[in-house]
């Protein structure tokens, strides 16, 4: 099962509880899924550049052997 059809089974799993255990019914959850597809694609991304110094296992090791 190749990762497009994996997501389908996982949202379709979601909307079958969402049915099951809420008192939502179908229009209401694709509104839902609309708004939450829209709110997560629209969020910008903020980049920074850490001051933190990331060291590689090997060269952490090759400078201990020195």
């Amino acid at each position: 099962m190749n990762a497009k059809r994996k997501l389908i089974h996982e949202l379709k799993n979601t909307f079958h509880r969402w049915e099951e255990e809420s008192d939502l019914f179908d229009d209401s959850i694709i509104d839902a899924c609309k708004k939450a597809l829209r709110e997560y694609y629209d969020e910008q991304v903020i980049v920074f550049d850490s001051d933190i110094e990331l060291v590689d296992d090997e060269e952490e090791e090759e400078e201990e052997e020195e």
